[in-house]
């Protein structure tokens, strides 16, 4: 657990790639991170999470990358995911990416759904690989620390084009 947190105090020390800033409540992540753990669910949605580990003598177990994702009531899953500085470009997004795709659709989702910075030129060239779209620009969505504002740029996989319409007919 605390190999996890580290990453992501690390990422979030970036400033760039995640929404968590620095000096975020470490024992109170690690609080939620281990009953999601224990219960496989968050808010009393199912939720898993998925970890690449470090390489061999890394030091205190370090962790590569951490993705989270999330199944809605409507059928929706939602994902998070962060990798180490130092290992970005090894294909471990995609491999983290590809195992969030197959939980998803093994807990029947038609969709998958994320947010990410529009500047993440990285992320955004990841996920339109495995055929993410964008969907939605959130202006001036987040209210950071020190008082900016950040948007977001909303993206999505449909997974089951066969689903029927809703009642709106889309």
């Amino acid at each position: 657990m605390p190999a996890l947190i580290d990453l992501h105090a690390a990422v979030a020390a970036e400033g760039r790639w995640i929404a968590t800033e620095p000096g975020f409540d470490r024992e109170a992540r690690a609080a939620m991170v281990t009953e999601s753990l224990a219960t496989g669910t968050s808010g009393g949605d199912p939720c898993a999470g998925f970890v690449v580990d470090g390489r061999p003598g890394d030091a205190g177990g370090a962790i590569a990358g951490n993705l989270n994702v999330f199944a809605r009531a409507y059928g929706v899953t939602e994902l998070g995911m962060m990798v180490a500085a130092g290992r970005r470009g090894e294909g471990i997004g995609s491999a983290l990416l590809q195992a969030a795709i197959d939980w998803s659709r093994a807990q029947g989702a038609h969709k998958i759904s994320l947010e990410m910075w529009p500047d993440n030129d990285a992320a955004r060239g990841l996920y339109e690989k495995f055929g993410f779209v964008d969907e939605g620009f959130l202006r001036d969505h987040y209210r950071r620390s020190d008082g900016s504002l950040r948007s977001a740029v909303v993206m999505g996989l449909l997974l089951d084009r066969e689903a029927p319409l809703g009642d709106d007919g889309r």
